[in-house]
This record gives C-alpha cells, structure tokens and sequence, in this order.
C-alpha cells in the first residue's frame, strides 16, 4: 500500500503527518511536498495536535503503537513514554527501570530517538539524569517549549 503524506503549518513549524489506513509517522519537516494528500485521518490528528499546541489537549487516542513499524523493544519503550503524565518529566534510566531493564538506558535512548510519533508519543518528556534536556531530533528549543507549554497548561 501506498503511504500518503500531509503537510500543516504550525507554531513550531511544518508538520508532516504520514499514514495510510492507520497514522503511521508525524514529523517536522522544512518544507511542504507538492504531493500533499490531507484526509479526514491527517486532519483529525492535526487538529488534536493544534490543540494540544494551545494547552487544550493533554492526551492522544489516534494511534495504535502496535501497528507502528519499530521492535518489539521499541514498542515496548514507546508504551512506557505514554505513561508520563502530562506536565511531568523522567529520565532515559526511569524508563529502563520501568520496562525492568536497567542496565539499557542506551538502547533505550536509541529506541525513543526512533519514535514515530512526535509529541503524540511524549519523547519530550525525557530529560537527562542531571535534569537537563538532551536527544531531542527536532532540536532542544522545540523540547524546551513542549516541556514549558505542558508545565503551564497542568
């Protein structure tokens, strides 16, 4: 099957939204593409995106972690991101503990730098063990404001 694309404008930059049947990837992006294929899926999910961007959504319901492409591994951490509250934060060993592997705080990194699904998978809400931000694909201003935008909206 074919993957389609969208593309939306929005207060952290061009958002890219990728699916078919089912969302498969969201990403920044530094242009939008000719082939720009909005659907009543693309525009649901940037619609709750522009919502949460204003601090009036504070959970995502339009995916299914199953269905993404990753590793068994890579779900598995992906899972444990959605149970970080909004507004709150962990650290990368945080999560090798909470997926009983603590001495993968590494692998784990490199799973949540694979997440599919900025913002609506919360990779933002991982920080480093001294406290400061760190690994975030779309830059550290970008995870500061998500983190800032979620602290202000609790």
């Amino acid at each position: 099957m074919n993957k389609k694309f969208a593309f939306y404008t929005s207060k952290i930059g061009i958002i890219k939204i990728t699916y078919n049947k089912f969302l498969e990837k969201i990403e920044l992006t530094d242009r939008i593409s000719e082939i720009n294929e909005r659907s009543s899926l693309s525009d649901q999910v940037f619609r709750d995106l522009e919502k949460y961007l204003k601090g009036e959504l504070k959970s995502f319901k339009a995916f299914d972690i199953d269905k993404l492409e990753g590793t068994d591994f890579q779900k598995i951490v992906w899972k444990e991101l959605c149970n970080i509250p909004y507004g709150k934060t962990k650290t990368y060993k945080d999560i090798a503990y909470a997926i009983n592997r603590p001495r993968a705080i590494r692998p784990v990194a490199t799973a949540i730098g694979k997440n599919p699904l900025m913002i609506l998978i919360p990779c933002h809400r991982v920080i480093g063990s001294d406290g400061k931000l760190c690994g975030y694909a779309y830059g550290l201003s970008v995870k500061k404001f998500l983190i800032d935008l979620e602290k202000n909206n609790i």
